[in-house]
Order: C-alpha cells, then structure tokens, then sequence
C-alpha cells in the first residue's frame, strides 16, 4: 500500500511542512497580489526566505536539503529574498556604522564595520587594537548586546544582516577577552 502525505485544501499554517519561493518573481508576484496580506500568507506557507525561525527548524531535515534546497538559488533565495523585496542596498549589505559610548567619554563615537562577502579571505581577519583601558571591551561587551535588542539608534542603517553566525562570534570574542584580558584579537 502506498501512502501520500497531502496538503491540505485549506488551512491557517502548514503543520509539517515548509516552503520556499522557485524564484525573485515569486515573492514579487505574492507581495503585487496580496499587499498587506503578503508576510501572513508567507507565514501561513512556513517560507524559510523570511521567516528564519522556520528555516532553523527545518535546515537540518534531509527531505527539506535534498528536496527545497536543490540548488543555489533556492540557498542565495534564504539569504537575500527578504533583503531584494524590502529594497534593501545589497551592495552594502554589511557595511555599517556603530554608534559606541564609552563609559569614560560624554559623546558618542562612530565605528565604522565594512565587511565584504566577496573578499578572497572574507574578511575573515579582524583585528581590534587599542591601548590599555581605551574602551575595546567595553565595545565587545555592547556590539553584541545591542545587536541582539536590535537597538536601531546605534547603527547606521538601522537594517543588519550579519545573521546568527556573526552574533555568535561576537559573543565567542567577548568570552574570549574576559577569560584573556591581555588578548590582542586577530581572527
């Protein structure tokens, strides 16, 4: 006997399954056809471009790498679709301005972040170099926290997308200072 797992004729939100759009044109034609509707219907599909929770649920399930992501552009689609429908400047995607404080100053000082994907290294090294107390952990103890409160007065534009991966790293670079103190960071 042969069983089919079917979707339902109608629903609210799909149970077991996700989605992702074949195309751009996709999620252009959704977003022209349902206007304010569009992020529900998204939603109600489980589409893993916006909604990463979604993708983080299913990334890891065998049907959903062999099946949805088939190929690049389903992959470049997760990262960017979101980014390209909302009109975003995909040429500067990660380059962004961080307003810092330190405890010992009144004004606020811009640090400039201007990461490039398409680098040959990645920017994989970053170095923060600074004499003794000049404020480094003091900017390594609050990039993060502000990132995670997406606290849009600190940065310039108020949009990031460095993902999960980039958090984590700086929050390993935080651990990293306060279990070393004397830590020269080149990564």
């Amino acid at each position: 006997m042969i069983s089919i797992q079917v979707i339902p004729n109608t629903f609210t939100e799909l149970d077991d399954y996700c989605s992702i759009g074949e195309d751009i044109s996709y999620y252009e034609n959704l977003k022209k056809t349902f206007g304010d509707l569009f992020y529900s219907k998204l939603r109600a599909l489980k589409d893993c471009s916006f909604f990463h929770d979604t993708l983080e649920f299913f990334e890891n399930d065998d049907n959903f790498k062999n099946s949805i992501i088939r190929d690049n552009e389903q992959e470049r689609l997760i990262r960017r679709a979101k980014l390209e429908i909302n009109k975003y400047d995909l040429e500067n995607l990660y380059k962004f301005t961080f307003k810092f404080k330190p405890k010992y100053d009144e004004k606020f000082t811009d640090i400039e972040f201007d990461f490039d994907e398409n680098s040959w290294i990645s920017n994989r090294i970053i170095t923060l170099i600074g004499k003794n107390g000049c404020g480094k952990t003091q900017l390594l103890s609050k990039l993060p926290l502000e990132l995670s409160q997406k606290i849009k007065n600190f940065f310039i534009p108020s949009y990031l997308n460095l993902g999960k991966l980039s958090l984590y790293l700086i929050v390993f670079l935080i651990i990293l200072l306060y279990l070393n103190p004397t830590l020269t960071l080149t990564i």
